[in-house]
């Protein structure tokens, strides 16, 4: 048995069937001469879809290759998490999933204003199959307008429906049916199931409450995607990306700085952020992005997120003060840290000045070099060792900081001509070993 419902620009069709499925996403745009599918069992390889019942043909994507390039590119980015390889090169025979992303609903004989069509194969409420052999769903271009996200997250949202996940309230999530958000979905665990409720029922026939209703996949009040997924599909195994922050430098930064990511890939995509808050998202290289003029003076954590297959990220504190070139640029006490102002030892807070945690540095970093008392500090790189005159930089890697010529009795020589390496970072109460990581992530 097939039912066919629509809500928000978004159709889905419930049928019990087998599923098993393959790892190669294609999309397909129909470029130049559009596609004809026909029907019969859906099969990816062979253009046969049981959505229609008549041969049908669609136009071709008709909003220019770099729109195309960035729909691609937006979701090889939401996939990135899983074994999924997202390729708009036909795949031809082998087994694949794939999005047809071209043409108008009518098209395919769905009314005017429908996002996408997709199978979900279930039996009942939870009991749904995961996954779809050679499946072959539809986004339907003409009714995005071109618009690359709301095109990306339809693509993501349809060919998951085949996967057994329904739509849910997030706005941030691909399988939000009322997407009120220009950013890059992603898919979430713990998410509740609904936003898709018409006259107290969901697509399926679900009694909703409010806005929200039983998750057809999971028979429960919410779906954990991310699990769901990574059980079905498995986890990326794609390597991490190896990202690299160029600018700024450690230590501090004039207002307005440039932040500098390399990021390898022909395909990645880099977020840049300052104290969590996204200040860029960048499609293409050079990967550059510039921090607000009005940034506030003193220490901000600059993140950035490189999705190129896996995706790594990468951190540093720095810290804002005003543009120089020698100490004498600076307001009274302050020191000239290669092009920006830092407060100096006769600074509360300044670099050099006792602490006994981050909060009482206004760099935001409290060091010990192993013994005795603790000291504010910057952060600084050891291949270049640039440091306000004065201070040395010491340590290697994430513990390399600008230490004073003698901080209670230890230089740059080392005591007793020994040098000083043994470094521990205090932040708050607790100890951070390392701010600058490469991870995959686990959403």
């Amino acid at each position: 048995m097939r039912r066919t419902a629509w809500i928000a620009g978004i159709a889905v069709v419930a049928c019990a069937l087998p599923a098993h499925a393959g790892h190669v996403l294609y999309l397909e745009p129909c470029s130049p001469d559009g596609c004809v599918v026909t029907p019969g069992t859906t099969d990816a390889r062979t253009g046969t879809t049981d959505l229609i019942k008549h041969p049908a043909a669609l136009t071709p994507w008709r909003y220019g290759a770099t729109s195309w390039s960035e729909v691609v590119a937006c979701v090889r980015r939401v996939m990135a998490p899983f074994d999924v390889q997202v390729t708009d090169v036909d795949p031809g025979a082998a087994e694949h999933l794939e999005v047809i992303v071209a043409g108008a609903p009518t098209q395919l004989g769905q009314p005017a204003g429908v996002g996408g069509v997709a199978d979900i194969r279930c039996t009942g409420i939870g009991a749904c199959s995961p996954f779809q052999p050679n499946a072959l769903a539809f986004v339907f271009a003409d009714t995005w307008n071109g618009n690359v996200i709301q095109t990306c997250a339809s693509a993501a949202q349809q060919i998951a429906h085949t996967w057994a996940l329904d739509h849910v309230i997030d706005p941030g999530d691909p399988m939000s049916a009322l997407r009120a958000t220009q950013d890059i979905p992603r898919f979430k665990d713990q998410q509740a199931c609904g936003g898709d409720c018409v006259d107290g029922y969901s697509q399926f026939g679900l009694t909703c409450t409010g806005a929200a209703h039983t998750c057809l996949g999971t028979g429960a009040a919410t779906q954990d995607e991310v699990q769901i997924l990574t059980a079905t599909l498995g986890a990326s195994t794609v390597a991490v990306p190896d990202v690299t922050l160029v600018a700024p430098h450690d230590g501090a930064a004039p207002p307005g700085f440039a932040i500098e990511v390399a990021c390898p890939g022909d395909a990645a995509v880099v977020d840049i952020a300052i104290d969590g808050e996204a200040v860029a998202e960048l499609g293409t290289p050079p990967y550059v992005a510039m921090a607000s003029p009005a940034l506030a003076a003193g220490a901000h954590t600059i993140t950035a997120t490189c999705t190129s297959g896996g995706t790594g990220s990468v951190g540093r504190t720095i810290t804002v003060g005003a543009a120089c070139t020698a100490d004498t640029d600076c307001a009274a006490g302050g020191l000239c840290d290669g092009d920006a102002c830092v407060a100096g030892t006769n600074v509360d807070g300044g670099l050099g000045t006792r602490c006994k945690t981050s909060a009482d540095c206004q760099s935001q970093l409290c060091a010990s070099q192993g013994y005795g008392d603790m000291y504010c500090v910057l952060e600084c790189a050891p291949v270049d060792g640039s440091c306000p005159a004065g201070f040395a930089c010491m340590g290697e890697g994430a513990t390399a900081a600008c230490w004073a010529a003698d901080p209670g009795g230890c230089n740059a020589a080392g005591r007793g001509g020994e040098p000083c390496l043994a470094l521990a970072w205090f932040f708050g109460l607790g100890v951070n070993k390392r701010r600058s990581r490469t991870t995959r992530p686990t959403r």
